[in-house]
């Protein structure tokens, strides 16, 4: 898809009065009303809006805890500047950039010309720069060419390619996962599209370039795992998180930066994010991890834990964290409707949102040779107290937009691309 697209959010609670707050992305702006983006599955996405009341008009955010009791998503809006520029790519997820970026957008896309539409890459990191969604430009580019051609396998011998999770910008460093992920329907009868061997690779310069955990530094091509030679003589991909358990990651984004000051549930100490079982679509649980600010730094799994406690139970008691990925226990479970999801801290309403969808789970979807084809999706938002819950659903219906084309008979629907479209 080539359009840019931009909506609105509008999320209702209980109270009366007024607050209004801009989201973009993972990224709430607050009181700030200029930088807006979000994702979508074409080239630059959805722009939210959140309008919520609470009892004072002249209190711009509420002291205590709100209930979130629906949402409403308006209608995308074409950026004709990018369809000219031949720009194209889906999973828009971003972030926003520190002080030192002038706030700018950071934004990954896959399968990928980027913003400025010159990239032909799996992995694209698009810098974009604009005071409102609709005057966004490309402030740069890179194509990420380590990670290899737009749907190119490389020699890792999986059968899968590289794409990018979350991204987020922590103390003026990005941090970025990467997995290797399967193309087509495959998964079934689990989920769609399996992913694996997940990284997080660093850039300390704007996405310019990239280090990973595995001895390349500064890399201006991005710094992608590569196959290596066991002594037994087998060979593996490097991988911060080996396997499937966290391979769907999404940071939990707190606001710009990751401001320690925005945080809550220990956010000014830890990163956390969350992934599904390992499927790009229709996975069925998500698991919590977290790791020290201090630390993450270092791109080292082991410095990772992972909550061992009960949905909604005591996130804050070192006894319900374990280094051990395998011990982790689902803070949210919901059959084939858990994909890549997004997680914003709202802090007007002290809540996190987590916007999510899902495929219709039938055998016949996705590229296969048995006629199979992409369906409309299904939004699924939730909210929590806590990044450990318990989660709640506050908003569930059909996309209503066409994603890859409008023609009635090969419609594609947006909703599993509009990734960080944070309520």
């Amino acid at each position: 898809m080539q359009a840019k697209v931009r909506g609105e959010l509008a999320v209702k609670r209980r109270h009366q009065g007024a607050f209004r707050s801009r989201i973009a992305g993972q990224v709430l702006k607050g009181s700030i009303p200029h930088k807006l983006l979000s994702s979508a599955g074409a080239v630059a996405v959805l722009a939210g809006v959140v309008t919520v009341r609470t009892h004072d008009d002249a209190v711009p955010f509420a002291v205590a805890q709100e209930t979130i009791t629906g949402a409403s998503i308006g209608a995308p809006q074409i950026y004709p500047g990018q369809v000219a520029l031949h720009a194209r790519g889906d999973t828009w997820y971003d972030t926003w950039g520190s002080r030192t970026y002038n706030g700018d957008i950071f934004a990954t896309s896959n399968d990928s010309t980027g913003f400025g539409g010159k990239c032909n890459s799996n992995v694209v990191v698009n810098k974009l720069a604009g005071a409102t969604p609709g005057a966004l430009s490309l402030a740069y580019e890179n194509c990420m060419t380590s990670f290899g051609t737009k749907a190119t396998k490389g020699d890792y011998g999986d059968g899968r390619s590289w794409k990018t999770d979350g991204i987020i910008s922590v103390n003026g460093t990005l941090y970025l996962f990467a997995a290797r992920q399967q193309n087509g329907s495959g998964g079934w009868p689990n989920g769609f599209q399996p992913t694996s061997n997940a990284s997080i690779i660093a850039s300390s310069d704007g996405g310019r370039t990239w280090s990973n955990g595995f001895g390349v530094h500064d890399a201006a091509g991005g710094a992608a795992p590569r196959l290596v030679k066991r002594p037994d003589g087998t060979h593996v991909i490097q991988a911060t998180f080996r396997g499937s358990s966290f391979a769907a990651a999404q940071f939990i984004n707190y606001g710009q930066d990751d401001a320690p000051a925005s945080t809550a549930d220990g956010g000014n100490k830890y990163v956390y994010a969350i992934s599904n079982d390992g499927y790009v679509y229709d996975g069925s649980s998500m698991i919590l991890g977290r790791v020290p600010r201090s630390e993450i730094g270092r791109l080292v799994g082991t410095d990772w834990q992972f909550y061992t406690g009960q949905p909604g139970g005591d996130g804050k008691n070192p006894a319900d964290w374990s280094g051990n990925v395998g011990d982790a226990q689902p803070i949210l479970t919901a059959t084939h409707q858990l994909s890549e999801s997004s997680v914003q801290y709202i802090p007007g309403l002290k809540q996190y949102v987590m916007t999510d969808a899902y495929y219709p789970f039938v055998r016949s979807w996705g590229y296969s040779s048995n006629g199979g084809g992409a369906s409309q999706t299904t939004w699924l938002f939730y909210e929590a107290p806590h990044p450990w819950g318990p989660w709640t659903k506050f908003f569930s219906a059909p996309t209503t937009e066409c994603y890859v084309t409008c023609t009635p008979g090969t419609a594609e629907q947006l909703g599993l691309y509009d990734r960080s479209y944070s309520a």
